[in-house]
């Protein structure tokens, strides 16, 4: 009677990788890239849904929000070991606000590690609940979708590479700070692109109440020789519904943006995404003194002259800023201060910045 039992473990041993990292979020069967069949994991991310085929939620990084009715708080489901978590808010309105950070694969299939915007807990990714993912809302109606997972790339003049979030090595995660009233998280990264060697430094900062947070990026080079770099951030954000951009828009500080173009930030201060459809709207604002260029375009990337004045038309309607060809010393420095969140409603239906989202950095 033993004997099928025993038959059954026997074969799934031979043909399963065991890739457990002691974070029991879960217990996961997927359909394996390479190599054997099946990978067993405890935990899922972003980008590996499609080859799932089993699993049980254990809920090792949280349940999901339970904030309740009540004065706006923090809720902080953190892995300080992956470099990755989820922020939840409670609004001053009643609506949740909830950020992920490092809980999805990039592009290519390799883990991200670290302060980057993106992902979501692994009972969402399993229930394919997707507009509770990134950063998104949830009123009455249930979740809104407000910012994917995000696009950053950095390039090295002299390396032929353009660096993204799963290139940066993982030195060390925290949150230096997780009450209910404010949430602060730092994670530390290195890269060697050639001959440079640079450290990048991330910070997150939430206040309760508030929808947004103050992301602080700061870019050194810890090598012998000078470096040139320039540094995109961006997104297609698919406001309002995961995987759509039906009725989504550009705007800025001085009205919509219905074509691709590139804007020069002196003048603008601010921008974002905006579902026409139904008034959700995302933003991003800089400092003075911040990006050379904010665009608008059909996909991610400056819009080429070629496709400036296209109208936004596609599924993958994108807003990005642009650092170019900033020269780093050796021991120089290159910060990075941006605000990323949730507008609210303008004059005339244009979205407008929360109160104190360009007001004094904590």
């Amino acid at each position: 009677m033993l004997l099928l039992p025993l038959a059954i473990a026997g074969g799934l041993l031979a043909t399963t990788r065991f890739a457990l990292t002691g974070r029991l979020a879960g217990l996961y069967l997927l359909r394996s890239p390479a190599g054997r069949p099946l990978t067993l994991e405890d935990d899922l991310k972003l980008g590996e849904e499609e080859r799932l085929l089993a699993g049980i939620d254990l809920g090792g990084l949280g349940t999901g929000p339970g904030l309740a009715a009540g004065p706006p708080r923090l809720d902080l489901a953190w892995d300080q070991a992956d470099g990755s978590g989820v922020v939840t808010g409670l609004l001053p309105d009643g609506r949740l606000l909830e950020t992920a950070f490092g809980r999805f694969l990039d592009d290519d299939g390799r883990e991200v590690h670290g302060l980057f915007v993106g992902g979501a807990r692994p009972e969402v990714i399993r229930a394919l609940a997707l507009d509770e993912s990134g950063q998104s809302v949830r009123d009455a109606a249930g979740w809104h979708h407000v910012w994917c997972t995000v696009n950053e790339a950095l390039r090295v003049e002299g390396d032929g590479r353009l660096l993204r979030p799963p290139d940066w090595r993982l030195v060390g995660a925290r949150a230096v700070l997780a009450t209910p009233g404010q949430v602060v998280l730092e994670s530390e990264h290195r890269v060697d692109a050639g001959a440079a060697r640079l450290a990048m430094h991330r910070r997150a900062t939430f206040q309760a109440g508030q929808p947004f947070f103050r992301l602080d990026v700061r870019f050194t080079n810890v090598g012998d020789a000078p470096v040139v770099v320039t540094y995109g951030y961006g997104d297609e954000p698919w406001v309002g519904r995961f995987g759509s951009a039906d009725g989504n828009l550009g705007w800025l500080r001085d009205g919509f943006v219905d074509r691709a173009g590139r804007f020069a930030t002196r003048v603008q201060r601010w921008g974002g995404i905006v579902d026409v459809k139904s008034g959700l709207a995302n933003f991003l604002a800089w400092d003075a003194g911040g990006p050379d260029l904010v665009y608008f375009n059909n996909h991610g990337g400056p819009p080429s002259p070629a496709e400036a004045g296209a109208p936004l038309a596609s599924n993958e309607i994108s807003i990005g800023l642009q650092w170019q060809r900033r020269r780093l010393e050796p021991g120089g420095a290159l910060p990075i201060q941006l605000v990323v969140g949730l507008a609210v409603p303008g004059p005339g239906g244009l979205p407008a910045l929360p109160e104190g989202a360009l007001g004094a950095r904590r």
